[in-house]
């Protein structure tokens, strides 16, 4: 694991217990090996749990304080935005936090440190363990510093390209689109879904992501990007 000090400038922030940040950093790959008292390391998936959690309240905070005028469904579009994976992978990547991780000879030779999925589970768990180690306030700072990007867009909303086909080929009097899972590689941590797109009178596309769901929005993105 690279030198927390880097990190701690890359973060603004320093633990006051490293154990936080260590259990951050840990891939669930190294889940079985043993520390000197005999027990199983502990990895990030616990506080990647609760980070998920944190963020969304940070987040939602910010939202219903900017925009006093917009229902619950406007924000819930917005936070969704805010959360996606596009956003998770745009700031771990900006800090560079593959670099940081620890985890199995495997499965930094299959390309672990780039993993999308990998990068997107280590910042909700540095979320989780900022909240830990230094509370509601300093996260809040982490979030609000590193996801000023996307606040400060006031029409940032999520693409929603699935609704925006559907729309398209009703509009054209087309089939609806047909989403199709064709496989499905990985772990049971790192699963990875390939989705193919049929769409009437264009080319099949076949898209991947960490979920089904993800796997069929990039699909649609794709066949989008094409159409217009």
């Amino acid at each position: 694991m690279s030198g927390l000090k880097e990190l701690y400038i890359k973060i603004n922030y320093t633990f006051k217990n490293e154990e936080w940040v260590k259990r951050a950093l840990t891939h669930p790959s190294l889940s079985n090996k043993k520390n000197s008292y005999s027990e199983k390391v502990c990895n990030y998936e616990r506080l990647e749990f609760l980070g998920d959690a944190v963020l969304s309240l940070v987040i939602s905070e910010y939202l219903v304080k900017t925009y006093l005028k917009e229902t619950e469904g406007k924000l819930s579009k917005r936070r969704a935005a805010l959360v996606c994976s596009e956003c998770l992978s745009q700031v771990a990547e900006k800090l560079d936090l593959g670099s940081y991780i620890d985890m199995s000879i495997g499965e930094e030779t299959g390309g672990g440190r780039m993993n999308q999925h990998n990068l997107e589970n280590v910042l909700e768990a540095l979320v989780g363990a900022i909240y830990l180690d230094g509370g509601l306030i300093e996260v809040e700072k982490f979030i609000m510093k590193n996801w000023q990007c996307f606040l400060d867009d006031s029409e940032f909303l999520p693409r929603e390209f699935k609704s925006k086909l559907q729309e398209w080929a009703q509009k054209n009097k087309k089939d609806l689109p047909l989403y199709t899972l064709k496989k499905q590689e990985g772990s049971e941590h790192e699963p990875v879904f390939y989705v193919e797109l049929f769409v009437e009178g264009l080319p099949l596309i076949v898209e991947k992501g960490a979920s089904k769901k993800e796997a069929e929005t990039r699909c649609a993105e794709v066949i989008l990007s094409k159409i217009f």
